[in-house]
């Protein structure tokens, strides 16, 4: 990486995995001008998952589209927005973890997303699974 005050090449002296938004946090330092400065490297989800639909076509990964079915099933909550907000990043977690490789199938998603939704709010889950869930 190149430094943000000079342009000239940076080294990495401290990193550290940031384990609840899967991102890594790294402290450089310029060679040549000597600034530090602080990066956050987070994964690209879009261009690293593919989604497996149940018609056999592929296509990427979008968080935003998890967020919005999230969302829409959280209406009834005052809170709905910071809710689905945090409950979309449990359940990428949850879909990282439960992954071995760059495809996801479409259900996998649903179920995850429809047992996380069971713990949290039983109204969310039902109106999740009626709506989102091709089963």
């Amino acid at each position: 990486m190149n430094c943000i005050y000079c342009g000239g090449k940076t080294h990495v002296f401290n990193s550290r995995l940031q384990n609840r938004s899967n991102n890594i946090w790294r402290r450089r330092r310029c060679d040549e001008c000597e600034a530090n400065f602080t990066s956050i490297e987070k994964l690209d989800l879009g261009s690293s998952i593919s989604v497996l639909k149940s018609d056999g076509s592929l296509e990427p990964f979008s968080s935003d589209k998890l967020l919005i079915s999230i969302d829409d099933s959280l209406r009834h909550r005052k809170s709905h927005i910071s809710d689905a907000t945090a409950l979309t990043k449990t359940i990428i977690d949850h879909i990282l973890g439960a992954s071995s490789d760059a495809v996801v199938a479409a259900s996998t998603i649903q179920d995850i997303s429809t047992k996380i939704l069971n713990r949290f709010d039983n109204v969310a889950s039902v109106h999740y699974k009626a709506y989102y869930s091709k089963s």
